[in-house]
């Protein structure tokens, strides 16, 4: 199942390997997802910065659910 990441970014669930979370000390909150490597990507592993802890809640339940 795809979930969307960002705008332009939408991720294989199955693919996920870790997701880590930080805040770092000029605000926000930064969400670093690690995935599998599959023969059609060699893609790094995926930063997203959220504003709060809604968008936070909001992105971690939607691929909790998948």
């Amino acid at each position: 199942m795809l979930v969307k990441i960002k705008d332009d970014l939408y991720l294989n669930t199955t693919h996920i390997v870790a997701i880590n979370i930080y805040r770092p000390e000029e605000g926000g909150i930064r969400v670093i997802i690690e995935t599998v490597q599959t023969t059609v990507t060699t893609q790094a592993p995926i930063l997203t910065i959220l504003n709060d802890e809604v968008e936070l809640a909001s992105l971690l339940s939607n691929l909790n659910c998948r």
